[in-house]
């Protein structure tokens, strides 16, 4: 049986390890004499669902604030309608319930739209339940969900027994157009301000180290500052790191020689994870990861800037400028530039072709100004979707073409589509 508590990849979700700073921040949001509802963005592949599986788990097992808590994740077989919504959102705060106010789980089984019914009860005897809502971005842009559903959720909210923790890619504002008002009001029940999950700080790394000490594992501060070089502190990045330590060592101080002898490894063995962190990038920002491969420091507006080192790929060297700072993304960014310049490279032959084009369109996507937000979302998952789900990449187009009509009634009969 392999007891390593490093995961990368695989079936089931990573205990969380670190994050102590942001647990303790989000803990605090929800266990105040009023809580607030939370919404958690960040990256793919950095976390997010490991820290808010973490959450409903915690306050679970934790009954002095919260009867019971679901964690739900959106993203696997997104709700399409209002109806199928509120339906699933029903059976999966039925299910918790059942152990512990088994009289509320049964009049959800008994009566359709008893949700409301059931929090203002809950309120009324001053009991509290957390709904971890994950992969929020996939229910906003299907086209059947519509300004019911947020009202209903915004009703939900506003009774002081249901508190919702959201997790999404981007933040909500960013999620609606600002001439769509469907999630307005939703939204504005939340936190002014959204919890980023990134790459691992400082004072993540005693945490997600720590069981490193059952094999009777320490490190010096030379191999703690470069399993950190190495992997900018990269969640999957590190994992990998720290579960080949994990497995080479035991009984050991390690010293810097030794991460660098098992990074030098993984530098190969780990491609793909390499190449899956590279491709979640926006186009500009892979430029940017290659211009970093050329020069020590790098001014960039202010959201790209942000971006990158929120992913850990580059830190602040002085202010406003950056310098390189996960050696392994580094060296992955020095073999994509060998191609950049060579037009035959990039499209000389059908795999060469079919590995390139989703960087072409995502490159003159991020040169189109003005376009409805919502719309451009889609076009973005449609090309993602090309090569590895074209199905996925289909059901995208008929979701454009749902928002271009949107948009042509809008604008020849206003908002409220009056003749």
């Amino acid at each position: 049986m392999n007891n390593n508590p490093y995961q990368v990849r695989g079936p089931g979700t990573p205990q969380m390890l670190g994050r102590e700073k942001i647990f303790k921040e989000l803990c605090n949001h929800l266990t105040k004499l009023t809580p607030s509802h939370v919404h958690v963005v960040g990256p793919p592949r950095f976390g997010k669902s490991v820290l808010l599986k973490h959450l409903a788990s915690y306050f679970r097992d934790k009954s002095d604030h919260y009867v019971t808590t679901l964690y739900w994740n959106l993203g696997l077989h997104s709700p399409k309608t209002d109806d199928e919504f509120l339906r699933r959102f029903a059976a999966e705060i039925k299910n918790p319930l059942q152990s512990v106010k088994p009289e509320l789980a049964e009049y959800l089984e008994l009566k359709d739209g008893g949700l409301l019914d059931v929090f203002k009860h809950m309120k009324s005897e001053g009991s509290r339940f957390l709904a971890v809502l994950d992969g929020f971005d996939y229910v906003v842009e299907e086209s059947g969900i519509t300004k019911y559903l947020w009202d209903e959720m915004t009703k939900f909210g506003e009774e002081g027994s249901l508190w919702l923790v959201t997790g999404s890619q981007r933040r909500l504002s960013e999620l609606y157009s600002s001439e769509d008002s469907r999630m307005r009001n939703f939204s504005g029940i939340f936190s002014d301000t959204p919890l980023q999950v990134g790459c691992f700080e400082s004072h993540d790394w005693s945490g997600f180290l720590g069981p490193l000490k059952f094999r009777g594992i320490t490190y010096d501060d030379s191999a703690l500052k470069e399993i950190s070089n190495w992997t900018g502190g990269v969640p999957e990045l590190a994992a990998a790191l720290a579960q080949r330590i994990f497995d080479k060592f035991s009984d050991i101080t390690i010293s810097k020689s030794d991460v660098d002898e098992i990074a030098e490894y993984l530098d190969e063995e780990r491609w793909p994870l390499l190449k899956d962190l590279w491709n979640d990038c926006p186009t500009n920002l892979q430029l940017d990861l290659v211009t970093l491969t050329r020069r020590e420091e790098v001014r960039l507006p202010k959201e790209r800037h942000d971006d990158l080192k929120l992913r850990g790929f580059a830190r602040e060297s002085r202010k406003n400028r950056l310098r390189s700072s996960c050696r392994l993304m580094k060296r992955y960014a020095q073999q994509q530039e060998v191609g950049a310049s060579s037009l035959q490279w990039l499209f000389g032959d059908e795999e060469s072709f079919k590995s390139n084009i989703q960087s072409l369109l995502k490159l003159r996507l991020t040169q189109i100004r003005g376009a409805d937000p919502r719309l451009m979302d889609r076009v973005k998952r449609a090309i993602e979707c090309l090569q590895d789900d074209p199905m996925e990449s289909i059901t995208m187009a008929r979701r454009i073409e749902a928002r271009a009509l949107e948009l042509i009634w809008d604008d020849e009969l206003g908002p409220d589509r009056s003749i």
